[in-house]
């Protein structure tokens, strides 16, 4: 641990911290979700509504993983809050992994619908 490296670290994580939690990334989260539903063309709503909850689920993970202060602290590049166990904890969550396992399930019967032979 130390201050340039804690520094540096927290600079380098801060940029893909705001980068994760930018409202353009949300947007095209959005726009990738509902083209990529509409190119399916069997029920764009709940396939939306799928990969909106499962892209939702994601990025909080992802944006936990990224934030300056629990990243440099699991590194050892600055010191460990005892916050940030609960955020640790919240990354290794299995519902996030059981929420994707079901998403796919249902893509995989959308595929696999007479509906959708011809994609």
């Amino acid at each position: 641990e130390n201050d340039l490296g804690c520094v540096m670290c927290k600079d380098i994580f801060g940029i893909l911290s705001t980068a994760a939690n930018s409202a353009e990334l949300d947007d095209l989260i959005k726009i990738t979700i509902n083209q990529s539903c509409i190119a399916i063309g069997y029920g764009v709503d709940q396939c939306e509504y799928v990969f909106t909850y499962l892209a939702d689920q994601a990025m909080s993970k992802v944006r936990s993983a990224v934030e300056p202060n629990f990243v440099c602290g699991i590194m050892g590049s600055c010191p460990k809050a005892a916050s940030l166990d609960v955020i640790f904890n919240a990354v290794k969550d299995d519902d996030g992994c059981k929420a994707c396992m079901d998403g796919l399930d249902i893509v995989d019967m959308i595929l696999k619908s007479k509906d959708t032979l011809d994609l």
